[in-house]
């Protein structure tokens, strides 16, 4: 009995800690996108979240930390770069030897947009941050190339070492799937991410190919 008292306060803290992480975050994400990120100040951060400067320091070393600081787990507005995306790319490794290494990485991104979906309002709001902001437009640039370092990984496990062709592969997907993501933000319940995740793959396919994509969605490895 003594036990679960004890253990008690220290849930309560952890709880609050975590809500008071969030408040801040979510405070943050709505003035970046309404006000834009430059002219957004801490006070104000800390004001719209009801709690004081002094204790947002306590969570976030700056205002930049908020959106581009890692792992989501403790820093709640980087959602697409966690856990999950490199849940997805493992599923990459495991595939049909068969299928092109861009048919799995499309598979993998078609398996993880259901978990970017539940996102959508908040990353209208980051891009809109993104868009009032060079610092953060470089910022979201590094996020992005440390997602293409995870696709490199996962290729070069499939194919056995790291080569040209797996740092290729690995650029071509990650602006399919930024192309993808980019119309599917633009679109006005013009149907879910996976329907533009696999128009893009398409596209880019027959764009390489000069013509018409492969029957079966060009899900076979190519020749060599």
């Amino acid at each position: 009995m003594d036990d679960g008292i004890a253990a008690r306060p220290v849930g309560l803290r952890e709880r609050k800690r975590v809500r008071t992480r969030h408040d801040l975050a979510e405070a943050a994400l709505a003035l970046f996108a309404a006000r834009g990120y430059d002219e957004t100040t801490i006070e104000e951060i800390a004001d719209a979240a009801m709690v004081s400067p002094r204790t947002f320091f306590r969570y976030f070393g700056s205002k930049e930390e908020l959106l581009f600081a890692y792992p989501n787990r403790e820093h709640p507005l980087f959602f697409i770069v966690d856990e999950r995306f490199k849940d997805a790319l493992s599923t990459v490794v495991t595939r049909d030897p068969a299928m092109s290494d861009v048919a799995a990485l499309e598979l993998a991104l078609e398996e993880l947009a259901p978990h970017i979906e539940v996102f959508r309002e908040r990353i209208m709001m980051l891009e809109a941050a993104c868009a009032s902001s060079a610092a953060l437009r470089g910022r979201r640039a590094d996020a992005g190339q440390e997602l293409e370092r995870w696709v490199i990984d996962a290729v070069s496990e499939r194919r056995g070492g790291v080569d040209e062709e797996a740092v290729t592969v690995a650029a071509l997907t990650m602006s399919l799937f930024r192309l993808a993501v980019a119309r599917w933000l633009a679109a006005d319940g013009g149907g879910g991410l996976v329907s533009y995740l696999a128009a893009a793959f398409r596209q880019g396919e027959a764009a390489l190919q000069g013509g018409e994509p492969l029957a079966g969605g060009g899900r076979r490895r190519a020749p060599g």
